[in-house]
Order: structure tokens, then sequence, then C-alpha cells
């Protein structure tokens, strides 16, 4: 924990992706900026709790020459309204808090957050940058903090590369999944994923931009046939490489070539509309946005209804489902491909509920810019879809706390953590089922805690902490053999090479560690307090080659991930903790 009556200046050495040796800014606690925090209400007197009623309103007050902003931790004996504050220099705010009638004291903690601009807040549909969510999470200690910012920092900026090719602007660049990774091209998940948890600060609008044009560029016009398969009009390539080249699913292959995946991967296409609404938020929705998203709006609509969808549930299902609807009108039912990418070793049947969370998503980023350009008929229409697809998507929660991975007699119903948590970020999930998630990651944890090392679900050995398993080991159908049982049928790819307890097959991923942050953020902030300080203190005192994509068993594979940075940069926010003892008059 931090201090809050002294100055505390530390310089810290980080090892960026360079081999350079950067030395981290100092950062001066100011112990002014937290006195009298707390006043009566509409005075400057300080309040002191020591003889309060057991409901009681006081003030928070900015005295302080930032931005505040102040979240009080969930406590059984305490409840505050509001419990988040966000103050401006010089303003206050009040507060009511009830204490439970069976104390006659308590206690309750709060995180403090200060910053040089004002922690902006917006009524889109789409959750991101939310506060209470991306870089507004789980109170990490300010060092830590910057100490992975830099290191993030530095991963991102080496992960850029220049593009070029016939009809490709010269002098931009894209993000690519890593620095050492800069060849495969632009992922619009990865890059996605990379906005969600850092793109806050590290990525600017025209980057965005950039990136939702060049992969536009090789949006199919119209359905296409390629080999035994017709693609989809609006489908978006895998990947991009740097060439201006494309490939339509997992792997080095290039242009129409439907290879082991036979179809276009269903994730990129919500990815790409979703990065659309990315380039809005940070153009502050301005003309040039306006201008741009009113010439392109066809291409981000035929890019989501290019996926297949159940027709009986209305969730996203692979094309072997009978009678699907969406895909553009193709009726075929063969080709099955790469639905969730982090799970592109599978092909599995059903609806997928990863690509289904991705649509409403999609969804919901469409509204909330048709909303933006003044086209309230649409921002209607796809709204009410994004609604029926979060309807459909609650209707398979497991009241034991999760999301599976699918649904349907072809797919595998085992819990899936990594949707469940992007489920519960994305506001998704009713208050009650992600209250069941926060409950079920907190026993997962706690038994992992208690087991150590590579465990069930978390990764439990430093430094590797904050990996999270695609599946539990408990619920491996089959272990040794694959996560789904028998994927030895020839029609899955990189899963039969890694074997068991690796890559998708077992390995401890960090790019959906955001997500599961959140989720034990809400009911059980101490458990997540753990869960994030352990996974910055990693980081903080790591080699130049970390956050890796993922753990196989204790064996770090492919370094300074992007989608792995920016998850773990969106799981903490730099806060000092603090606690408060309350006494109640009469008890």
């Amino acid at each position: 924990m931090l201090f809050l009556c002294c100055t505390l200046i530390l310089l810290i050495p980080i090892i960026d992706c360079n081999g350079q040796q950067r030395v981290q800014k100092s950062i001066q606690n100011n112990a002014h900026l937290v006195r009298k925090l707390f006043c009566k209400t509409g005075t400057n007197t300080e309040e002191s709790f020591k003889a309060v009623r057991s409901a009681h309103h006081f003030d928070v007050v900015n005295r302080g020459k930032s931005y505040l902003m102040l979240k009080f931790i969930k406590n059984s004996d305490v409840h505050f309204s509001p419990d988040i504050i966000l103050l401006a220099p010089g303003k206050r705010q009040q507060v009511s808090v009830i204490v439970r009638d069976e104390v006659a004291s308590a206690k309750f903690s709060y995180a403090l957050s200060l910053s040089d601009k004002t922690f902006s807040t917006h009524s889109n549909l789409y959750g991101a940058y939310k506060d209470g969510e991306t870089v507004m999470c789980v109170p990490v200690n300010p060092l830590d903090y910057e100490a992975l910012k830099i290191r993030t920092e530095t991963i991102l900026y080496n992960s850029k590369t220049d593009v070029s090719g016939a009809g490709i602007a010269s002098h931009q660049s894209i993000y690519t999944p890593g620095p050492v990774y800069r060849k495969a091209g632009l992922f619009a998940r990865d890059f996605l994923y990379q906005l969600e948890g850092s793109g806050r600060d590290l990525v600017i609008a025209d980057e965005v931009r950039y990136a939702v044009d060049f992969l536009a560029q090789n949006q199919l016009k119209e359905n296409r046939k390629v080999g035994a398969f017709t693609f989809p009009k609006g489908a978006i390539p895998d990947h991009v490489y740097p060439d201006g080249r494309y490939c339509w699913g997992p792997g080095e292959f290039y242009g129409d070539n439907s290879a082991h995946f036979h179809r276009p991967s269903m994730d990129e296409a919500m990815c790409f509309v979703i990065l659309a609404w990315h380039y809005g938020y940070k153009a502050s929705w301005d003309d040039g946005w306006n201008r741009w998203f009113k010439e392109k709006s066809l291409c981000f609509t035929d890019a989501w209804n290019s996926v297949p969808r159940n027709n009986k549930t209305g969730l996203v299902t692979q094309w072997s489902t009978p009678g699907h609807i969406g895909a553009n009108g193709i009726s075929e039912n063969t080709g099955a491909c790469v639905m969730w990418g982090f799970h592109d070793s599978y092909g599995f049947g059903g609806d997928d509920l990863g690509t289904s969370v991705l649509a409403c998503n999609a969804a919901r980023a469409l509204a909330d810019m048709y909303r933006h350009c003044g086209n309230t008929f649409s921002a209607a229409k796809w709204g009410q879809i994004a609604t029926d697809l979060r309807d459909a998507i609650r209707t398979r929660f497991n009241p034991l706390g999760y999301l599976p991975w699918g649904a349907g007699p072809a797919a595998p119903e085992m819990a899936s953590p990594d949707i469940t948590g992007y489920a519960v970020w994305s506001d998704i999930l009713s208050e009650e089922q992600a209250d069941a998630a926060s409950d079920w990651f907190a026993i997962q944890y706690l038994a992992d805690k208690a087991l150590g090392g590579a465990a069930d679900l978390f990764q439990m050995s430093a430094p590797f902490r904050g990996a999270v398993r695609m599946a539990r080991k408990s619920d491996d159908r089959a272990p040794g053999r694959h996560v789904w049982p028998d994927m030895n049928d020839g029609n899955h790819w990189e899963n039969l090479a890694f074997g068991y307890n690796a890559y998708q097959d077992g390995g401890y991923w960090y790019y959906m560690s955001l997500g599961v942050a959140v989720t034990l953020w809400r009911k059980h902030p101490d458990l997540a307090m753990e869960y994030v300080g352990n996974t910055y203190a990693d980081l903080a005192g790591a080699d130049s080659h970390f956050p890796y994509e993922r753990i196989d068993g204790m064996n770090p594979v492919n370094d300074c991930y992007n989608a792995s940075a920016g998850s773990l940069m969106g799981m903490g926010m730099p806060a000092t903790i603090a606690n408060v003892n309350v006494r109640i008059i009469g008890k």
C-alpha cells in the first residue's frame, strides 16, 4: 500500500524491448492532495467520521490542481452513493453513506487517483473507456503502473511497421501483434484488444482510422466463390500483410486460399466495426470522422451482416448450423471456420458465445456511430439488434457463474473464463449474472492460490501471474488429448502440433485478463487487488521480453505481445489506498 502522510520519490529502472535502460520519471505523492478530502456537508470543516448517524451525508472536496477520481471500495458494512466520484480542481460533491444497523463502528477503504486531465465520461452504448473499466479499473501502486505504461508504450511503438504496395498510401504504418511479428501484418482482433486496454493514451485517432482503411481495402464487395465455398460479401481478412496482401484465416497463406480454415474468420468482421467506433471516440466525433463514417457506413453494416447466425437463437453460429441466417444470404452448410479468433484452433459446430459478444458490441458501436452522425432511425435499429443479442447471450449463462465456449449439441459447453470476463466488461450480462461470475472467479482464484503453480485456471507462479487458462483443467473431457474431444479429425490445426497443456489447449493467456480483473472487482475487491497487484509487480521486475502472448505450463511463448500488454495495462488504475474508521452515534 502507499502512504498518505509522506512524500515518496523513487526512480525505477525499466528495460524496454530494445534492451535499453529507461528510467521512470519521479512520482511524488504529496500529503496535501488528500488532506481534508472529506468535509461536513456545505462546509470546509473536515469530516472525522467519529460521531455520525447510520445514515449520513458528507462532501468529497478536491483541493488540489489535478483532476480527481475517488472509488469507495465495496464493503458489506458500509454503502456509499455514489461510489465513484469524479471532480475537477476546486469542485466538491455530496455523498451519502449508510452503515449497517448491527454495527457500532466500521471501516471503509477508498482508492484515490489523480490525473492532469479530466476523467471523461460518455453515454455510448459500447463500453470501452468507461470510468471504472479499462485504465480506470483496480487500484494499483502508481509506480508499478508507470513502469507497465512505459513498457507497453515501448512495445506498441516497436510493433509499428510501414506499409507498402500498389494502391497503399505512403508514409503510413500499422500496429502488428508485436515487435517481432511485424511481418504478420495487421489483425483487427489484436489491435482491438490492444485499444480496449491501453488505447486511451497510447494510440491516436489517425492511427485507428488508417488501420480501418487498410483492412477495408480487401473487404469483399460481393459474394465470392473460393474453392468449394462461397465467401460472403462484407468479409474482412483474418490479417493483412504490410505489403497489402491478405489471408482469410490463421497461418501464413496469401489471397483467396481457403486452406484449413475454409472460410473467413468471423470475429475480424466484428472487430473491424468496433475499430471504427474507436476512431470516432478518439477524434471526438468531429466533422472529419462524420464525413468518413457516412462514406464508409455500408462497409461496417456489410461486415456485421457477413457472419452466419442461428435462426432460432440469434447468436453467431458455425456455417454448419442448418438454416442459419445472415452470411449475406449464403445458405451453404459446409466449411467450418474460425469464429472467436483466439480459439482459432477449433472449428467446432453450434453457436459461438465469444463472437456473439463481439457482435453485440459491434451492433452497439454501430448504434452509437449512427447517433453521432444524426441518423436516429439506424441508431434505433442497431440498438435493438444489440439488445436482442444481449438477451440471447444472457440465456446461455450458466447459473454456476459463467458463459460457455459455445452452445448446441456440436459445441463445447465448458466454462469460458475469457468470454465470461469479456461479457462482464462489456456490460452484456445482467447485474445478477455478473455478480455470480465474480463469485465464480473468486472460488477459482482461492482454490488455485492454495494449489499454486500452473493451477486449474490461474497461473499462480511469479513472474507469470495474471495469465489465465482458456478452460479449466478440470473441465477437459479427455486430458492429454484436447480441450474439445478428439481434435484429430484432420480439420483443425495448431492444437495438434502443440499438444496438451499448451497453446489453446491449456496455455495461460493474458489477452483477456482485463475482463477477469473487472469481474473479480465487482464483489471481491480484495482478491482483485491482489490479482492485479501481483501481476503488475511481476511485470515491474521482469525482463524485456514480458509480457508474452501466453505461458505453456511454465514456458513463456511469443514475447512482447501487444494484445497482452493492452489487456494488462487496462487492469489497473494508479491510485492511493486509504482506510477510514467510522463511529456511529448511540451505538
